[in-house]
């Protein structure tokens, strides 16, 4: 019996935890107010080559799966070079 009350504790502490984590925008800085990158900065690094990175960034600032920040990084790509 007490196995179920813990698991029914954990669950909930771990549907709490993800639920705050959702409420904080993404991009912003623990515990600050301004963006810790901008999309200049995703430009910036793509004009780079680092898009890796600019993958990384874009994720942190708009959420998403991993293959839609690729596929947005690409897009953008196409239009920085002008392809």
């Amino acid at each position: 019996m007490s196995k179920w009350i813990l698991a029914v504790v954990i669950v909930i502490f771990v549907i709490v935890a993800l639920r705050r984590r959702r409420e904080t925008p993404p991009g912003l800085e623990q515990g600050g107010t301004r963006p810790a990158a901008t999309r200049p900065d995703i430009d910036q690094l793509i004009i780079n080559g680092r898009k890796i990175e600019a993958i990384k960034v874009y994720r942190q600032l708009y959420g998403g799966d991993l293959q839609n920040a690729k596929d947005a990084i690409e897009a953008r790509e196409k239009t920085l070079s002008g392809k």
